[in-house]
């Protein structure tokens, strides 16, 4: 990520990316209580 993207905005992208990717695992997800996947813990 770093290589495309600044230091300061590589943070903002990868914070970015996380928000959505938990977005979606909820959304996707039978009842937001379930266990969240380890990769989408920060």
């Amino acid at each position: 990520m770093h290589e495309v993207f600044g230091p300061e905005a590589a943070k903002i992208v990868i914070a970015q990316a996380e928000r959505i990717a938990s977005s979606l695992w909820m959304a996707m997800s039978a009842t937001p209580f379930d266990k969240t996947p380890d990769y989408l813990k920060s």
